[in-house]
């Protein structure tokens, strides 16, 4: 696991719920990149973030479930795009 950083997306195991599960550093790095984001968006661009565990080649989130029946998600990708 990340140890600078807490941050995992979980679903429930019946895949109608997902949990953001982040301490202090994990929200803020998540809050920084949504905001980077909507700076993108408000320059007429659109663009996207992957957030990936370590087991799958990245260091964005952690690899530890948090929640109990809970399905870690080991890919997170985030689309900003212009409202339609």
């Amino acid at each position: 696991m990340n140890t600078d950083k807490l941050l995992t997306f979980e679903l429930s195991k019946k895949h109608s719920e997902l949990f953001v599960v982040g301490d202090s550093n994990g929200l803020r790095f998540l809050a920084s990149k949504l905001n980077r984001l909507a700076e993108k968006l408000d320059k007429g661009q659109s663009d996207h973030e992957h957030l990936m565990t370590k087991e799958w080649a990245g260091n964005e989130l952690s690899s530890a479930p948090q929640g109990q029946n809970t399905e870690l998600l080991n890919q997170v990708t985030i689309y900003a795009r212009k409202n339609i």
